[in-house]
């Protein structure tokens, strides 16, 4: 239809142009077509443009000449490379940011430095440095971009500064230090980016500045640590010493500082603090007081905010936020005031927007979304055309 307009306004032209071209009030009347003719062409552009799919989904399964077992945790450096813990094969796979593959690094094993077992947690901090959290082998590994071996701290399971019992959740400050929830031990520790243990705080309970199997971490632009307490049911924010300084949440379903279950918790460049309060199913915003803003979202997979056991969460730098709906198989994109921007996903194996499971989420500098496609064994890449 845009066309024929475009070919019935160009034959016009050329008919004016025949009989009147020698007449120069009719050329104002040439030159008043022709703009209006160019507002139409525009239009008719950018009707077309609003009509192209919000995203384009990239599989990496299917790029990579291997094969991806159950990844669980993804993470983008400054260059926007993105890092797999590719959970099942243990080992990490690094890829540049249109999925090349580029390298990998791990074998099973508890013996040596590229050893791992069941690798589930990963950051990355201002040097573009990987932090591996190898979770059966309870232990953390530090290497370089190129996945060269750095650090290590501490193999066999244990209550000292430096041992673990399935860590998992990881987060690195401004300074690069290294925050480590350790959720069997219900405790978070912290190392400087060598391994040298720092501190520690937590022991198992409900008190101020007790745990029960801690999660999921976040760090603010002033290194202040946020930990989703996950059978506490509560978020708990510390500064980077380990001082307490706030607590917010408690176990039930009805009001906007309560809690079941959180496991994700992410903040933004102004400080706004979100949360998958996942057995509510449900996001849930602080400011970085712990003062209720926003929520949304209740139990089912019908509408664009409705949820079943939400997990993963990411903020990428306009402070949208992408919710990964684990059990409903989609990822849900609101603004910073919970308004609905976009979904995509449903259950299945066959298509790039097909999940079954999706846990990690990753945002890059330019807005690309990353999604770690558990059960499809998979990574993709979400672009936000618009």
């Amino acid at each position: 239809m845009q066309l024929s307009y475009t070919k019935c306004i160009l034959q016009s032209f050329k008919e004016i142009l025949f009989v009147e071209k020698h007449r120069q009030v009719q050329i104002i009347q040439i030159k008043f077509i022709i703009l209006l003719a160019l507002i139409l062409i525009i239009f008719g552009l950018m009707e077309s443009i609003d009509s192209i799919s919000a995203l384009t989904t990239n599989s990496w399964h299917d790029i990579f000449t291997g094969n991806i077992n159950s990844p669980f945790a993804i993470s983008v450096d400054s260059r926007g490379n993105v890092y797999v813990a590719d959970t099942y094969n243990d080992r990490i796979l690094k890829f540049n940011n249109n999925g090349k593959f580029i390298m990998k690094w791990g074998s099973y094993g508890n013996g040596t430095e590229e050893q791992f077992d069941n690798p589930s947690g990963l950051a990355i901090d201002s040097r573009d440095n990987v932090y591996v959290a190898d979770t059966y082998n309870d232990r953390i590994l530090k290497f370089n971009n190129n996945g060269k071996f750095i650090a290590i701290w501490k193999s066999n399971a244990g209550y000292t500064e430096q041992q673990f019992d399935n860590p998992s959740g990881l987060a690195v400050d401004s300074r690069g230090n290294v925050y480590v929830a350790d959720p069997y031990y219900d405790r978070i520790l912290k190392f400087n980016s060598y391994g040298t243990f720092i501190n520690k705080w937590g022991s198992y309970g409900n008190g101020t500045v007790q745990f029960s199997s801690p999660s999921g971490l976040a760090i603010d632009s002033r290194d202040n640590v946020y930990v989703a307490d996950t059978d506490n049911d509560r978020i708990l924010k510390f500064n980077s010493y380990g001082t307490f300084i706030n607590k917010w949440g408690s176990e039930d379903s009805n009001s906007e500082e309560q809690l079941d279950d959180p496991e994700g918790v992410s903040v933004d460049s102004r400080g706004n603090v979100y949360v998958a309060d996942t057995d509510n199913d449900r996001i849930l915003q602080f400011n970085n007081n712990g003062k209720f803003i926003a929520k949304w979202g209740s139990y089912g997979n019908g509408t664009e905010e409705q949820f079943n056991s939400p997990s993963g969460l990411a903020v990428d730098l306009r402070g949208n936020v992408y919710v990964a709906d684990t059990y409903n198989d989609r990822i849900l994109q609101f603004n910073n005031n919970g308004k609905f921007i976009a979904k995509w996903g449903s259950y299945g194996n066959g298509t790039n927007e097909k999940f079954d499971n999706p846990s990690g989420l990753a945002v890059d500098s330019r807005g690309n979304v990353y999604i770690a496609d558990s059960y499809n064994s998979r990574i993709l890449k979400v672009v936000l055309n618009n």
